[in-house]
């Protein structure tokens, strides 16, 4: 019989991957039809993925070594670069019902990072049998094979990298929509001007 920790663990296990991944399909359908921009949803967004950025980080960092914490911190920056840069290229808003600021986009950022997130989960549960996020320690007696290792560090560089992009393509939205409140014309705002 499992302890109450034990189910309330196994149940966050599985609702936290099952919530995010309602999230990420909705908005991702959402991004194909155009989504109304709403100052404190960004803000919430940009800090759920700042969270994930630093628990990648710190997890790197402790459970991998310094060097990889500073590798996937690196790779982060310069894709939140890149992701700033693409979401300028790609994105329009245009005005939308009551007045409203919407923007079209391309979930592939998104979708990305869905998947590797789901990957760096499947390759935890594999592993260790849960979630670090959910308990943040590795059994004292459980040996990792080099490549085993080595799968985990490519992961994570690709999870930091993957946020990052959505870090950097979230701020390039706020830029763009700063940009459409300066715009008196109804008419569509990209970054291409």
């Amino acid at each position: 019989m499992a302890s109450p920790a034990e189910t309330f663990g196994l149940v966050l296990a599985v609702a936290l991957p099952l919530g995010v991944a309602i999230y990420v399909v909705w908005r991702m359908v959402r991004l194909e039809h155009g989504v109304v921009f709403r100052t404190w949803l960004w803000a919430f967004l940009l800090l759920a993925y700042l969270s994930f950025l630093a628990f990648v980080l710190l997890e790197s960092w402790f459970e991998l070594g310094p060097l990889v914490g500073v590798v996937d911190g690196t790779l982060a920056v310069l894709a939140g670069w890149l992701g700033a840069r693409y979401t300028l290229g790609t994105v329009v808003f245009q005005s939308g019902p009551k007045g409203r600021r919407m923007f079209h986009g391309r979930p592939i950022l998104l979708a990305v990072w869905f998947l590797l997130f789901i990957a760096r989960i499947a390759l935890e549960v594999a592993t260790f049998g849960h979630i670090f996020l959910l308990t943040p320690t590795v059994p004292p007696n459980h040996a990792v094979s080099g490549a085993l290792l080595s799968a985990f560090i490519f992961l994570d560089a690709l999870f930091a990298a993957a946020t990052g992009l959505l870090i950097g393509g979230h701020l390039g939205l706020y830029l763009l929509y700063r940009r459409t409140l300066a715009t008196p014309a109804p008419g569509p705002v990209t970054g291409q001007g």
